[in-house]
């Protein structure tokens, strides 16, 4: 009857019906066959693919505001999906409780491994972290409680890391900071902060320091696997060995123009525009210019890391905003300013 109500041109009310399966089943019942044949759409949700069900955790990643700081390696998309056979119900549920276990172990990483303690940890099976029970430590950490599920943030981790002071590190280091780290940062007048710098530096957490030289000077840490040529040319550039000690990392400090504070499906802001700009003039996106996130700009900025070697996570982190730039600055009005010494 209500859905009867309709006036000349239109109806008046519309219903929408969300449940389980068994409401297809309901519907089809003798008694219900006039609301029935009053439904005109049909839509059923279906568990996802290998491919959607990393496109999925991503966007959720990103929507909650992640901008790249946690990532989940192959090796865990690869258990998520074996785990969950793509439905959404479970992968939420096991996704929330991966990232309770990466809180727990200090990590940003969701591998394999964490995706396997989770999932037994799920099925009643606590596993021991830090020899305790991961059930037990989630309880009772700091007393943090997450409702609402699958809901990650680049402030939630970060304010609940166990982080010195950016004073307590220059007041109690010691060590002697090496030459080269000591010249990079005079280059860009932050030689107050080297002692802070040097020990985030080699203990792989400059997490702190760089928030901290941000609030200070408005310069933004940058880390790369690789740096072009161009780059090399217009800014000084640390080299210094990764914690695994077989590659490089390579570090640079930046004024960003503009930032980034948010990048989702249907999101729009001037800053986007800027961004579809630089990937169109790279010919990575061929859509729209208009300013909002869509598919295709989602897809130029996976293609944009992949092609500059960064961390894949389709998200315009610093990092990879920093590249689009000094790329796009680059090839449209060359290189004006006088070459940097690299050092390592």
């Amino acid at each position: 009857m209500i859905s009867n109500l309709e006036s000349d041109r239109e109806k008046l009310v519309q219903v929408l019906l969300i449940g389980q399966p068994e409401l297809l089943k309901k519907l089809a019942s003798p008694e219900l066959r006039q609301l029935q044949s009053r439904v005109i759409i049909h839509q059923e949700v279906r568990p996802l693919s290998r491919h959607e069900l990393k496109d999925y955790i991503f966007f959720k990643l990103n929507a909650a505001g992640n901008d790249g700081t946690t990532t989940v390696s192959s090796s865990g998309l690869r258990a998520i999906y074996k785990t969950t056979k793509g439905n959404f119900r479970k992968v939420n549920a096991l996704m929330d409780r991966c990232l309770y276990a990466g809180f727990v172990l200090d990590t940003t990483k969701i591998s394999r491994r964490i995706v396997k303690k989770a999932f037994l940890d799920l099925r009643g099976k606590p596993i021991e972290f830090y020899h305790r029970p991961l059930s037990w430590a989630l309880s009772g950490a700091l007393g943090l409680c997450l409702i609402g599920g699958f809901y990650l943030s680049r402030d939630y981790l970060d304010s609940f890391r166990k982080s010195i002071p950016v004073s307590m590190v220059s007041a109690h280091f010691n060590k002697q900071v090496p030459g080269q780290v000591l010249s990079f940062l005079r280059d860009y007048g932050l030689s107050s902060y080297a002692a802070a710098f040097f020990d985030g530096l080699t203990h792989g957490s400059l997490n702190a320091v760089s928030r901290k030289i941000l609030q200070d000077t408005g310069l933004c840490l940058i880390e790369l696997a690789a740096v072009p040529e161009t780059v090399r040319h217009k800014f000084g550039v640390l080299v210094y060995p990764a914690q695994d000690g077989t590659t490089k990392r390579f570090y640079v400090f930046w004024r960003p123009s503009f930032w980034v504070e948010h990048f989702y499906y249907g999101y729009e802001g001037p800053e986007i525009r800027k961004i579809q700009e630089i990937l169109a003039d790279l010919s990575l996106y061929h859509d729209n210019v208009d300013g909002i996130v869509g598919k295709n700009l989602m897809k130029a900025v996976v293609e944009f890391q992949k092609m500059m070697r960064l961390r894949v996570t389709g998200y315009p982190d610093q990092d990879t905003l920093f590249l689009m730039c000094n790329i796009q600055e680059t090839k449209s009005y060359g290189v004006n300013s006088t070459p940097t010494k690299t050092t390592g």
